[in-house]
């Protein structure tokens, strides 16, 4: 068994100095491409994955003459600090130390040296930053068929021509943590009402209703069913589970501690009522090595989110930090009431999501229309258009509205008015999940756009009937998450909120300077 003490000790003292050597490596513009062998130039997909399984190859190399039990903690200690704690400010460096987790871990099990060697470890890093960014490239040939990468100066570089796509999924990805849609309520529930939350969810377990516990009024886990429903049983089980671990680190911090350092425990057995969990339940939550075999290479940044718990030797010794717990119960809670392809482990009911996040959604977009001045909101199926304060009958044609439109607006004395569709995404995982949403969104796979156009042609048709003949309906296909996607579309616009609010805001500055007319 290993000397945990000596391990955090160590993870405490190296942490600084592997960050600030990779972080040289970087601006010395260290590069291990050269060695490897390949042209100037990566043209296609394909090209790309051969480069990176060349990579992945040196990096079995690296990682087979190093000791986990040393690297596995210094590197959790970076990712905590790098996003909560004294290193925030290369939070960019993230997720490639999550990637350099991910092979370090899988060398767990295969024989591996015992070298102890910063220099070793800095250099799967730079590895580990080149792989990362070639993954992030990868995307960027379905977008951009004829795209290339060149590579100069030990850099890879992007043609000028394609930048601004590029840095707008660097956009998209930036924070991406941060911008989980359960984030801010359920960390203020962590964290300002710790036992309360702690109490409810053990209430939950017991057999009482989301609906009767006061710490989740108003929040989305009292629209979630009790244990009654055998799915919603295991969300609830993993949730109280997880959060478990995260107030049980929090209660052993030294007064010093803030929760981003490591923390290594040995393997320990509790007894736990009937009922409240299952060795199924908890196996969830620790890296498992057929677990581990199933997933995506590209995803490799994200395990440590998914299962926040490793084992860091052979012996029974785990790893993980405060931090890390706390972000995996934030990204778990979204992907299941989201329902992630491929990553559902519970099949919560869809209304869930529905009630918690798509409307909402709506009623913030025809709020923000409503303070713009404009005449907004809903139209039910029925064609009537519930606006501020009163609902307009816009049924004065024999044709059916196909569906209901979920933001119609207008703005008074003007020629144009507002169709909008919103759509809350999933947050992109890799190359996979962005093509399934750039199906659904510019290929029209589930009939978004079609949908948007006949509800158009309804529109067109009552306004006309109401003498309105000279407005003009723009469409809007509007995403609560920034999406880069060349669209060609002249018809339909696709925005995220925040380039929507940009566009009303432009629109309603010309309607100041010009008198009133758009």
């Amino acid at each position: 068994m290993i000397n945990l003490k000596r391990r955090k000790r160590q993870a405490s003292e190296n942490s600084e100095i592997v960050l600030n050597a990779f972080l040289e490596g970087i601006s010395n513009r260290e590069t291990i491409i050269e060695l490897l062998e390949c042209g100037n130039v990566i043209k296609s997909e394909l090209e790309l994955e051969t480069m990176i399984k060349k990579m992945e190859n040196e990096v079995k190399t690296i990682v087979s003459v190093m000791e986990p039990s040393w690297a596995i903690p210094i590197i959790i200690e970076i990712i905590g600090k790098l996003y909560y704690g004294k290193f925030k400010n290369h939070v960019f460096s993230g997720p490639i130390f999550k990637r350099a987790l991910s092979y370090l871990w899988n060398n767990l099990y295969t024989q591996h040296g015992e070298q102890k060697n910063i220099k070793q470890l800095t250099k799967l890093l730079l590895y580990c930053y080149t792989i990362e960014s070639l993954y992030s490239y990868k995307k960027m040939f379905f977008v951009v068929p004829e795209f290339y990468l060149y590579f100069e100066k030990g850099h890879i570089g992007v043609p000028k021509e394609y930048k601004e796509i590029f840095n707008e999924f660097g956009y998209m990805l930036r924070g991406k943590g941060k911008r989980l849609r359960v984030a801010e309520t359920n960390t203020y529930l962590m964290l300002t009402k710790t036992v309360d939350f702690l109490k409810g969810l053990l209430s939950v377990l017991t057999g009482k209703s989301p609906k009767e516990i006061e710490v989740f009024k108003n929040t989305f886990y009292e629209m979630i069913p009790g244990i009654e429903n055998e799915e919603c049983k295991k969300f609830w089980q993993q949730v109280f589970l997880r959060y478990a671990f995260f107030i049980g680190i929090l209660v052993q911090l030294k007064e010093d501690e803030d929760g981003t350092e490591v923390f290594m425990f040995r393997e320990f057995e509790i007894e736990i009522p009937e009922g409240i969990l299952t060795q199924e339940v908890a196996e969830n939550i620790f890296w498992k090595k057929k677990w581990f075999q199933k997933q995506n290479k590209e995803i490799y940044s994200n395990l440590i989110v998914d299962r926040p718990i490793l084992r860091i030797s052979e012996t029974g010794d785990f790893a993980t930090s405060a931090v890390i717990i706390g972000d995996s119960i934030n990204n778990f809670i979204e992907k299941q009431i989201f329902g992630y392809a491929g990553q559902v482990e519970m099949n919560l009911p869809r209304e869930i999501f529905k009630k918690a996040f798509s409307d909402p959604f709506e009623e913030m977009c025809i709020d923000y229309f409503r303070k713009q001045g404009f005449i907004a909101g809903h139209i039910l199926e029925s064609g009537v258009w519930k606006i501020q304060n009163q609902n307009i009958d816009l049924k004065v044609i024999e044709d059916e509205l196909f569906g209901e439109v979920d933001v119609f607006a207008y703005y008074p004395e003007t020629n144009i008015c507002f169709l909008i569709e919103c759509k809350v995404l999933h947050d992109i995982q890799d190359t996979r999940s962005y093509k399934n949403i750039v199906a659904k969104l510019k290929d029209d796979s589930e009939e978004y756009r079609a949908k948007l156009r006949k509800k158009s042609i309804w529109i067109k048709k009552v306004l006309e009937k109401m003498n309105m003949i000279d407005v003009e309906v723009v469409k809007i296909l509007l995403t609560d998450l920034p999406l880069p996607i060349i669209d060609g579309d002249d018809d339909i616009l696709l925005l995220d909120f925040y380039r929507l609010r940009n566009m009303i805001e432009y629109l309603m500055e010309d309607l100041s300077t010009d008198g009133g007319n758009l």
